[in-house]
């Protein structure tokens, strides 16, 4: 979960047109973990702006590889949701 966060903290980019307009709010993302370990299937569940949504959909489709979930020793599909904080700092 650490990486995780880094990532986002590193490669989250606010919407200037966003941030000009004082938007803020949590997106909650939902995706696909494939087998493999790819990310698919990346859908907002609950947005804040369209700049926003957008943004936080760019960020975890460009997430490199996960380790896939596994049931009992076999990789499995499984689904994760994770909110996004966007913030005027």
């Amino acid at each position: 979960m650490s990486r995780l966060g880094q990532y986002i903290s590193e490669n989250l980019r606010y919407p200037k047109a966003a941030q000009a307009a004082g938007l803020a709010g949590r997106v909650f993302i939902r995706f696909l973990i494939n087998k493999q370990g790819g990310i698919e299937q990346v859908k907002v569940l609950k947005g804040v702006s369209p700049e926003i949504d957008t943004e936080a959909i760019r960020m975890v489709a460009s997430m490199s590889s996960w380790l896939p979930g596994k049931v009992d020793g076999q990789a499995v599909d499984c689904f994760y949701n994770l909110p996004i904080n966007f913030s005027v700092r």
